[in-house]
């Protein structure tokens, strides 16, 4: 099974457009609406997860779990060593500024006790009608892990019959997929539009950070990689050659979608259509990027999962250094920019530590404990 290097490069252009997305209006402030939207609109690149995730999930086990060389017991066990390991890190790096802020709010102790065991178990976004950000914020973008969990527990048996459809069938699902969530998120908007926020109130969360609606990009990244498998030599190459002029087209689709979409257009339906071209076309390992597969890239994306989750938690920590030392708040007004460069700076320096220092050696031992339990 060969190495996906190109992709692994993707995960860290898509964790930093997220890093980027929330660092917006310390970078560019107001200076430019279009700009603004453009990067505000990079949050989409957690979408972007969720449809690699499939497709990587689907490249890794799809096989195995139709030769029964793998349980649903032992795939669980791994996926859970590989991401609770970083997600416990940044929970801690970020301990200091939630008990901050939640100890001078007015939540309740049973509310910030129950908001804390919902975060370790990684099932907020399981229930999206609870005001979860009434309650505490522990750590933002702890809620995409949460999402993808629930993916996690469905894949067993998602794989299965999806790997049964043949490419006209695949195709097919791909089509539907794409109306559907085009339809629901462009839906979402003009009923927005028309009624206000009010009308709407846990609407958000459902669409777009509960696991129900966002499976449908999970699995379109397990129907793109059939399609990948399905199509022939020829047709593969046929796609490889043509990235060189399709993958510019799509970053110009990418960049007018961010600009000029509305709200929930933004984040899911188009955006999803293009990243799984973006991931076929890579998953063939065109030249025009090459340069994702280089060793520096390939690095970049296996730190991005720490990246992703730490940025938030060392922002906090800056901004809470601003109220005591006078030179960083100094910093922070007179040149945002600079103060968001040593904050995404540090965020890369602590994400590299964890993935050297937590993530790997935790993923093992937490793999090995799983197989000597089994064992017994």
């Amino acid at each position: 099974m060969r190495k996906l290097d190109q992709l692994t490069g993707w995960r860290f252009i898509a964790a930093f457009g997220v890093v980027l997305c929330h660092f917006s209006g310390l970078l560019i402030g107001h200076r430019s609406e279009i700009l603004v939207r453009i990067m505000v609109g990079m949050a989409n690149f957690v979408g972007f997860f969720f449809i690699l995730s499939g497709f990587i999930l689907a490249y890794n086990y799809q096989s195995r779990f139709i030769a029964g060389s793998t349980t649903v017991r032992e795939f669980l066990a791994a996926r859970f060593a590989r991401i609770y390991p970083a997600v416990v890190f940044s929970l801690l790096v970020a301990l200091p500024s939630f008990l901050f802020i939640t100890l001078r709010s007015h939540t309740t102790p049973l509310q910030i006790a129950g908001y804390a065991v919902a975060s370790l178990l990684l099932i907020k976004t399981w229930l999206p009608f609870v005001k979860w950000n009434a309650m505490a914020d522990w750590n933002g973008p702890m809620w995409s892990i949460e999402t993808e969990f629930f993916f996690y527990l469905c894949f067993p048996f998602l794989v299965r019959p999806l790997s049964k459809l043949n490419l006209k069938q695949n195709f097919t699902a791909w089509i539907t997929l794409a109306v559907v969530m085009i339809g629901l998120s462009s839906g979402y908007d003009v009923w927005l539009s028309r009624n206000g926020v009010e009308a709407f109130k846990g609407a958000y969360d459902l669409f777009h950070s509960s696991p129900y609606f966002c499976i449908l990009e999970f699995v379109f990244g397990i129907v793109t990689y059939n399609i990948s498998i399905q199509l022939s030599a020829s047709q593969l190459n046929w796609i490889k050659g043509s990235m060189k002029w399709a993958f510019p087209m799509m970053v110009l689709s990418y960049v007018g979608i961010n600009a000029f979409l509305t709200q929930m257009s933004v984040v899911h339906g188009l955006p999803a259509i293009l990243f799984s071209l973006v991931i076929l076309g890579t998953y063939t390992e065109p030249s025009i990027l090459k340069a994702l597969g280089t060793t520096t890239f390939v690095f970049l994306g296996e730190i991005s999962y720490s990246l992703y989750l730490l940025h938030i938690p060392v922002r906090r920590i800056f901004e809470f250094g601003c109220l005591k030392i006078k030179p960083l708040a100094s910093l922070q007004q007179m040149a945002p920019p600079l103060f968001a460069l040593l904050i995404i700076l540090t965020s890369l320096g602590l994400a590299s530590f964890c993935f050297r220092s937590i993530e790997t050696p935790w993923r093992k031992k937490l793999r090995s404990a799983f197989a000597s339990t089994s064992k017994k």
